[in-house]
């Protein structure tokens, strides 16, 4: 699917994988291992993490913490969208920490075709 999309891109979701071992404490620590097609995703798609505020982790269950919900993006998104911030929000209904994306004021384009996004 990347290699049709030439526009820049972001994905914000549960992934229910992790990118790096310091994003689970408890539970086994064979993260990287444990998802090796996530890892080759992101590499061939040049996806980036785009980090976060607020608390490390998203999901627990029992002690198990992990960052599973995150927003990906490539550097197109990256260079066009600018002062970019991923808020993990406090959890209210669910056990996920909800995603928030504060665009701020500085958004760089030369396109005629107006911002959208795909909810699922």
């Amino acid at each position: 699917m990347a290699k049709n999309i030439s526009l820049p891109w972001l994905i914000a979701v549960d992934f229910n994988a992790l990118l790096d071992e310091d994003k689970k404490k408890c539970g086994s620590t064979m993260v990287v291992a444990s998802c090796p097609a996530f890892h080759q995703v992101c590499s061939v798609c040049e996806l980036k993490d785009l980090g976060f505020r607020g608390p490390k982790f998203t999901w627990n269950r029992g002690n198990i913490f992990e960052c599973i919900d995150k927003a990906l993006c490539n550097s197109r998104w990256e260079l066009m969208f600018l002062n970019i911030v991923v808020f993990h929000m406090l959890i209210i209904k669910s056990d996920h920490f909800p995603l928030s994306i504060s665009f701020g004021n500085k958004i760089r384009t030369n396109s005629p075709h107006p911002f959208r996004f795909l909810s699922g």
